[in-house]
């Protein structure tokens, strides 16, 4: 895994180091995690690429237990390598979808996926953007605080999706270009980021 330092002038609100944006973690992913970062422009985000990650899910009968395993082996490095002084873990996703542009966010923690909301707002992007919940296994999502959210499990380890620092907050970007994606699917991405970070620094970070 390495680090890439962000070059340009620093976003209010984001320290040094209290953002950690992941890219790579599925190796079809990273030339389009690298057109991001390189325009990301946001001082105080340090980007962790990895060069060498992983085959997306695999589900097929024979596959899915060595898929379950290489992820969550990934995720505890990733938890290793980061540690727990950043506020903040993001962890870029992308697929093809050329009918729309969209994206997922997954969170376990519904305070922050309601707080994101008016931050979504204010970029001009919340129709396009699905607020997910993170759940543990056997979680069925239901109860009236649940309700106006989605809820996926997931094969990250709960070690890295339900800790309080840093907190878990997984992007899923339909880029509607196929390949590294296009100029609207990056500025689309950055927006988000922007978004999830100022919402992240102006909370504190909750068990």
């Amino acid at each position: 895994m390495a680090r890439v330092a962000p070059a340009r002038p620093p976003a209010a609100g984001v320290a040094a180091g209290e953002v950690v944006l992941v890219i790579g973690v599925h190796r079809d992913e990273l030339a389009f995690g690298d057109a991001v970062a390189e325009r990301l422009g946001i001082d105080g985000v340090q980007v962790l690429r990895i060069p060498a990650g992983i085959d997306p899910p695999r589900t097929a009968p024979g596959e899915s237990f060595r898929s379950r395993m290489a992820h969550r082996e990934m995720y505890l490095q990733l938890r290793q390598e980061v540690g727990s002084r950043p506020r903040l873990l993001l962890d870029l996703h992308c697929a093809f979808d050329e009918s729309r542009r969209g994206a997922d966010v997954f969170c376990g923690d519904t305070g922050f996926l309601d707080a994101l909301r008016p931050r979504l707002e204010e970029a001009g992007i919340a129709a396009d953007v699905r607020l997910v919940r993170i759940a543990a296994d056997g979680d069925a999502g239901e109860g009236p605080c649940l309700a106006p959210f989605e809820t996926a499990h997931t094969w990250i380890p709960p070690d890295v999706w339900a800790a309080a620092s840093p907190r878990y907050v997984g992007i899923e970007i339909y880029r509607t270009a196929s390949g590294s994606g296009a100029p609207r699917d990056w500025d689309f991405a950055i927006r988000l980021i922007v978004a999830i970070a100022s919402c992240a620094m102006s909370r504190p970070n909750l068990a």
